[in-house]
């Protein structure tokens, strides 16, 4: 068990609620028309905070882990060389990402011709990815220290995914095959947050001296696969089916989960 001096302060949910919460003072004080510019001095603020910071180094001297470990306490951290994904600094690039995804949505709610919609979104999504290529020769593109590169990558690559989405399920009206998405779209959080529950439960709950992860991991997907990455994926896919059954349940009976 892990007591309350080991406990680790950020994480994921928590930087969720730290970027939404973020997002809806913004956009609820500043008027939309300013928010692109917002985004860019976050990232530009971030990434100037990085270069003078040794932003990019791997170990504890590198200012996101001095930050963290300053304020929050080196045992209240990811055990990553003193790098915690989900820290303090690294929260401003998250909330840019986030209110992307704001700019996004209030384009894909306008009540405007869809094609025209599309372009806008093909256009930025474009626009954003290319960015991302051509600043990682300066700005490597890196989830851990969640760079600017890595926001202009992710967005512009889920921006066109979105895109493509779009074109096939809405104007080209294909929609099959595309119902079991919907069972974790329509529940994503709870769906996250059982995934992450149910695999918590794996690595602790033991039988017979071995863990429920263990019994599965090493005495079936790697007894039979291999110790390798195809065995990890297969593990991922068995969290993601067994959730995706309770989502289906839920999504059956008209139950949606929301904040």
């Amino acid at each position: 068990m892990c007591s309350f001096q080991e406990l680790r302060i950020p994480g994921v949910l928590q930087r969720l609620a730290l970027c939404y919460f973020f997002t809806v003072i913004i956009c609820t004080n500043i008027h939309e028309k300013y928010i692109p510019a917002l985004i860019t001095v976050l990232l530009l603020i971030y990434q100037i905070i990085l270069v003078t910071g040794n932003g990019f180094v791997y170990g504890p001297q590198n200012i996101i882990a001095v930050i963290d470990q300053y304020i929050l306490g080196a045992s209240h951290l990811y055990n990553d060389h003193g790098i915690d994904p989900e820290g303090i600094l690294s929260t401003i690039p998250s909330i840019s990402h986030t209110l992307i995804g704001y700019c996004i949505g209030k384009i894909c709610i306008e009540k405007e011709n869809i094609h025209s919609k599309l372009e806008k979104l093909f256009l930025i999504g474009t626009v954003l990815l290319f960015a991302g290529y051509l600043f990682s020769y300066g700005c490597p593109i890196n989830k851990k220290i969640w760079s600017p590169t890595y926001v202009f990558m992710t967005c512009g690559a889920g921006i066109l995914l979105l895109s493509l989405l779009i074109w096939i399920i809405d104007i080209r009206k294909y929609q099959k095959g595309f119902k079991l998405f919907t069972v974790y779209g329509v529940n994503p959080l709870f769906c996250y947050t059982a995934g992450e529950l149910l695999f918590i439960a794996l690595i602790h709950i033991s039988i017979g001296g071995n863990t429920l992860h263990t019994r599965y991991y090493q005495h079936v997907l790697a007894h039979y696969f291999g110790d390798n990455c195809f065995s990890s994926l297969l593990m991922a896919l068995s969290i993601a089916v067994v959730i995706g059954i309770i989502g289906y349940t839920l999504y059956r009976k008209n139950i949606y989960i929301k904040i």
